[in-house]
């Protein structure tokens, strides 16, 4: 088989924030972090590839920030037998600082909510929520 690339995935670890918070250094956003929890396991928060892994020209048109994109791309990934598939969680610290409008902001609002869902897959010549 023919190695394409990899895909480095992984979730995040949500904190309440607010405004008068600061966060300037290392240690302080290591010793954040201990206070927050992991998000949902469906959920993938971050997305690293190598040069030339996919073919971004035979990806469905997303919305990024919107739901589905994030399980599209590891489900592909996932059954590309040339790429490999790295889930970095526990070795990435990702910090996502929760403001008022909640963990959810992205699914909540906008007239392209539900955008990801309805987009054409060109792999499958479906929609991708199907």
């Amino acid at each position: 088989r023919t190695r394409k690339g990899v895909l480095l995935v992984g979730k995040r670890i949500n904190i309440d924030f607010f405004a008068s918070d600061s966060l300037d250094s290392d240690k302080q956003v290591e010793a954040t972090a201990k206070f927050g929890a992991e998000f949902q396991n469906d959920a993938e928060d971050y997305f690293i590839y190598s040069r030339g892994a996919r073919d971004w020209n035979k990806m469905p048109h997303f919305v990024i920030g919107r739901r589905a994109y994030d399980n599209w791309l590891v489900d592909n990934a996932f059954h590309d037998d040339g790429i490999d598939l790295i889930d970095a969680s526990n070795t990435i610290l990702a910090l996502h600082l929760t403001a008022e409008d909640g963990v959810k902001a992205g699914h909540a609002k906008g007239a392209d909510i539900d955008h990801n869902m309805y987009t054409f897959n060109p792999a499958t010549s479906q929609p991708v929520g199907e």
